[in-house]
């Protein structure tokens, strides 16, 4: 196991004798062992210090209630540190306190220059003590309505979203109509053309988030703990609802569509890459219906009847008020993946986004190897690494992920199925294609003959 803290400092092992930091209890549920005892001491340890250390334990010696114990220990006393710390600044004052202030009361003049400097000084700290003192009252906010709603049940049991359908727009009835399809020829092939494309190099605008809305709530501080597979993860979770910690901490465990998303017509490609394309789809379609809607400057257009096709289709669990409330239930309790996936189910929310809105307000977040290694993905969920800890479980699989992560494997079977049916794409689109589109076309077809060139030369050479 190797544990981070993002500060950076120098390198633990579970051996260091200089653990004076650690506190004498951990709550523990049990009277712990000695080589529990010393791992969550070295665990508390090097987080108090912002290091790196790599630790290991023998199997059958708790270590999974060990790291629970250990880390949301250091992570409730550094909270607790942080709160006091802004109490004692909100009570101490700085009025008069500044090098004018001291002049005056000396009876000597004072320069305009440093009157200035002083008076700027002291505008920034009170801003500094206010927006501390709004942080801590939000989070006192925020975890008393989490600790209503754990109060007041564990488990909501809702069969609004089965009358909802004919409410939002009869979507049973569109999804019915989509599956039909369209029988004009010229929409299908304007569906098959692609879009004007941009590349990386020429200043395209900002690529729009996939999300109805940017999760704009402030980030506290958070443990990001990671295995190899969901059911290592969900053994995890599982220890932490066990655990002293399991009314008390906000955890969300996250996981690809292809296990939270509740869209049967969705789930049921079962192929990974297709499942996000096709949820990507319907978004995009949701919000070309709400621009075709309303004219550019805001009035609603006139209703003129249209042939429904496969590419309207839209997902009728991605709304901002069901999201807001999976989020709030969602962290209420330590759930698993199952369960979040019940949750959305009974909300009539998606489970996938709706864990993203967790993020921000989640304590600890349970998370796959490939979510925590792949940047793009990182950023897509709005993890942040800086000033927060990472908890690697099983580490010496790292090395296999990462390589897994960042390489892919092809065939000349691959490379030969490509490029014929690029070419009749091209073939049969290049008079309707934009210059620009045409140029990336032929570009990527230059690539696939050299790719193929490549594989035909290996083969003959035996390699």
């Amino acid at each position: 196991m190797c544990c981070a803290h993002a500060r950076g400092g120098k390198n633990m092992s579970a051996d260091d004798d200089q653990l004076l930091q650690a506190p004498d209890k951990f709550s523990f549920p049990f009277e712990p062992y000695g080589i529990q005892e010393q791992f969550m001491r070295a665990l508390y340890d090097t987080l108090e210090k912002g290091g790196i250390g790599i630790f290991e334990s023998p199997t059958g010696t708790g270590k999974s209630l060990s790291v629970i114990c250990g880390a949301l220990r250091w992570l409730v006393d550094s909270e607790q540190r942080d709160r006091e710390a802004v109490e004692r600044t909100l009570s101490g004052g700085t009025a008069g306190s500044g090098a004018a202030g001291q002049a005056n009361e000396d009876g000597d003049d004072v320069p305009d220059w440093l009157r200035d400097y002083d008076s700027q000084r002291l505008q920034k700290e009170a801003q500094t003590q206010t927006q501390g003192l709004e942080e801590m009252e939000r989070k006192v906010r925020q975890r008393e309505k989490l600790k209503k709603l754990r109060q007041e049940q564990k488990h909501i049991v809702s069969s609004k979203w089965k009358t909802k359908s004919k409410e939002d727009g009869g979507v049973e009835e569109m999804e019915r109509a989509g599956e039909k399809g369209g029988d004009d020829l010229d929409q299908e092939e304007e569906e098959v053309l692609v879009q004007e494309y941009h590349s990386e190099d020429e200043g395209a605008p900002e690529k729009e988030s996939d999300t109805e809305e940017e999760v704009k709530e402030e980030y506290v501080r958070k443990i990001y703990y990671c295995s190899r597979t969901h059911s290592q993860l969900a053994q995890f979770v599982k220890e932490i609802q066990k655990s002293p910690y399991g009314d008390t901490i906000q955890v969300v465990t996250l996981g690809s569509r292809q296990n939270l998303c509740i869209n049967e017509d969705v789930k049921r490609l079962r192929h990974l890459t297709l499942i996000n394309d096709r949820c990507l789809e319907m978004q995009r379609n949701k919000k070309k219906g709400r621009e075709e809607k309303y004219s550019s400057d805001g009035r609603p257009r006139e209703k003129r009847k249209k042939r429904r096709s496969n590419t309207t289709t839209t997902c009728p669990f991605l709304k901002q008020g069901t999201l807001e409330n999976f989020r709030d239930l969602a962290l209420a309790e330590v759930q698993d993946i199952e369960q979040l996936v019940g949750l959305g189910r009974q909300l009539g929310a998606c489970p996938y986004y709706g864990v993203r809105h967790t993020i921000p307000s989640a304590q600890l977040v349970v998370l796959p190897y490939n979510t925590l290694l792949h940047a793009g993905t990182r950023e897509a969920l709005g993890l942040r690494l800086k000033g927060n800890i990472v908890i690697i479980d099983e580490a010496h699989n790292l090395l296999d992920v990462i390589n897994s992560v960042h390489s892919v494997e092809i065939s000349g079977a691959h490379v030969t199925k490509a490029l014929s049916q690029l070419s009749q794409y091209k073939l049969r689109y290049k008079s309707r294609l934009k210059a620009k589109n045409l140029m990336y076309v032929n570009h990527i077809l230059d690539i696939l003959n050299c790719l193929l060139r490549a594989v035909s030369d290996s083969n003959k050479s035996g390699r």
